[in-house]
């Protein structure tokens, strides 16, 4: 649940700031084109959305507090664009002409190409070896922690169990 309300405001943070990111638009520059050109060969709205699609049936399966349609209507108010606005200063302040040069021209190639179109799966595949990973570790912890005495066996007063390794 925590985790849930988390995303919940982070979602609703980055909302309320596009506006305001958005509106401070400097002039464009040679490099800043060559981002939004990187950007658009990564595909990278398509791919934004493709993960917080991922990310919204997956909250929809395990934060039962939070209505269906909240994610539902969450996803219908993404700009993909005003997202691309964020990211912008963060290319410019990682990589050099140079390196979106390169990038532009990888990103041309049929390997680069390929890596685009691979992507969406290669995410929501990684996505669920990290959960699967995070989840047998997580048991592994618990155990540890109960057999040392440092984690309750017992449920705490008003809760149904404790978690289970």
């Amino acid at each position: 649940m925590r985790m849930s309300r988390l995303t919940v405001m982070s979602c609703l943070l980055l909302l309320f700031l596009t506006p305001a990111v958005i509106g401070q638009t400097a002039p464009e520059n040679a490099k800043t084109a060559s981002i939004r050109k990187l950007l658009g060969l990564m595909e990278a709205g398509a791919t934004f959305r493709s993960a917080l699609q991922i990310q919204a049936d997956q909250m929809k399966k395990t934060a039962k507090d939070i209505p269906s349609r909240f994610w539902d209507e969450l996803l219908k108010e993404i700009d993909t664009q005003a997202f691309l606005e964020l990211v912008i200063p963060i290319y410019d302040k990682h990589l050099s002409e140079d390196d979106l040069e390169a990038l532009i021209a990888f990103y041309q190639t049929p390997s680069g190409k390929k890596l685009i179109s691979v992507l969406p799966q290669i995410m929501a595949e990684t996505g669920a070896a990290g959960e699967k990973y995070g989840a047998e570790v997580s048991k592994r912890v618990i155990k540890k922690m109960q057999a040392d005495g440092t984690f309750p066996t017992a449920p705490p007063a008003g809760q149904a169990k404790p978690p289970q390794p």
